[in-house]
């Protein structure tokens, strides 16, 4: 069997094997729908694998428990990597919901989607949403924490983690976001960044800088890495550690990757979507290991080297509800505000309807916008809106 060790600078045999395995999904499943991207899950499973094996708390038993860390993909077209990376990690998805990727019905659609597979966080797929909706978590936690968090105990405390792309960086809401993530200094944001200099069209740096991105994100007040090696497992697992431990700042870990790693066309724009020719398929597989030939092959030593993920979680959540028990026992009216949140009903089309069926006379669309929002905040105390710099004209108080 070639070793597949050699692919992974500083790692050991396990972390290898893992890591091949995910590339080896991920094509898969890329070939078995003849269509999607191959090539950033080829270029960044070792950092899912780092991510998702060391540090990242959460319970695929209970995938929706509310303090666990969130995952975004804002790279959202490398969708097969994380639904990968989720079915080592014991969440529900099946290899035959790999085998179904891209397919109609199926729990594993081309981009991520929020509350159609377990253990995906948000939908994304237009490039820079991911990055925009990861600030928002990372507010909401902040904001939860501070409503929630007394003597009685601490129930919100969770890191939200986002993998974000040259073409994530290249839009401007990115930009947007990642200033008001600087300037509220959200210290348990840390973002992974892609860095493969490929989009669809061709090399990004063509028309963006990744060194001017990251210096911007230095002066917007984020904690930027210098560039690290994407097949170095320690050198990853020790920024990671650096981003959790800085905690007065948002994190950036810049990391080089080669798209398309290990086939004929990596760093190629080319390698970016599409299906491969089956020679190229068996020369990409040939260098993880005869444990691979066979489509939708998970090695007996790579499935246990995941179990202590799940492990991890389910302790994380079952000593949380230890401390929801003890926090009610002192505090019961914080306990109950969180079960209003989590519990709050969807705001129903006669509440919309009142709020704008007593017009006596036609008004700016603004003010319409303005009850709307009025009566879906009456509806869930954990609503929260706003605006740049132009409330008193959108009315988006």
């Amino acid at each position: 069997m070639t070793g597949p060790s050699t692919m992974i600078a500083d790692a050991t045999i396990a972390d290898a094997r893992s890591v091949s395995t995910l590339r080896s999904l991920s094509l898969d499943q890329v070939q078995a729908a003849n269509s999607g991207h191959i090539g950033l899950p080829l270029g960044a499973a070792p950092i899912l694998h780092t991510l998702y094996s060391r540090f990242l708390i959460s319970d695929p038993g209970h995938p929706n428990w509310i303090n666990r860390d969130r995952f975004v993909l804002s790279a959202g077209h490398g969708s097969a990597l994380l639904y990968a990376t989720l079915h080592l990690a014991g969440y529900g998805i099946g290899l035959d919901d790999l085998r179904t990727f891209r397919q109609w019905s199926s729990i594993t659609p081309g981009h991520p989607e929020s509350g159609l597979a377990p253990g995906v966080d948000a939908t994304t797929g237009p490039l820079g949403q991911g990055i925009a909706n990861a600030v928002g978590m990372a507010i909401a936690e902040t904001m939860a924490a501070e409503r929630l968090n007394t003597d009685a105990g601490t129930i919100i405390d969770h890191r939200t983690f986002v993998l974000v792309s040259d073409g994530d960086l290249m839009e401007g809401i990115a930009l947007e976001a990642t200033a008001l993530a600087g300037v509220l200094r959200l210290g348990k944001l840390i973002a992974l960044y892609d860095d493969n200099d490929v989009v669809i069209d061709g090399h990004a740096s063509i028309t963006h800088s990744a060194d001017a991105v990251c210096g911007s994100l230095r002066e917007y007040g984020w904690d930027v890495s210098e560039q690290i090696d994407g097949n170095d497992v320690e050198a990853l697992a020790r920024a990671l550690q650096k981003a959790i431990d800085t905690t007065d700042k948002p994190s950036l870990i810049r990391v080089r990757t080669t798209i398309g790693f290990g086939s004929s066309f990596a760093g190629q724009p080319k390698i970016h979507s599409g299906a491969l020719a089956e020679p190229e398929v068996r020369k990409i597989k040939d260098s993880f290991g005869s444990d691979f030939a066979e489509p939708f092959s998970v090695p007996a030593d790579v499935a246990e080297s995941w179990e202590p993920f799940a492990q991890r979680g389910a302790e994380a959540r079952v000593s949380w509800e230890s401390e929801l028990a003890r926090v009610h026992a002192r505090r019961p009216e914080i306990v109950a505000e969180l079960r209003r949140w989590q519990d709050a009903a969807p705001v129903t089309e006669a509440q919309l309807r009142s709020a704008v069926d007593v017009l006596d006379e036609p008004e700016a669309a603004r003010f319409t916008s303005a009850r709307v929002l009025g009566a879906v905040a009456l509806s869930d105390s954990s609503i929260v809106g706003g605006a740049a710099d132009l409330a008193m004209a959108t009315m988006a108080y």
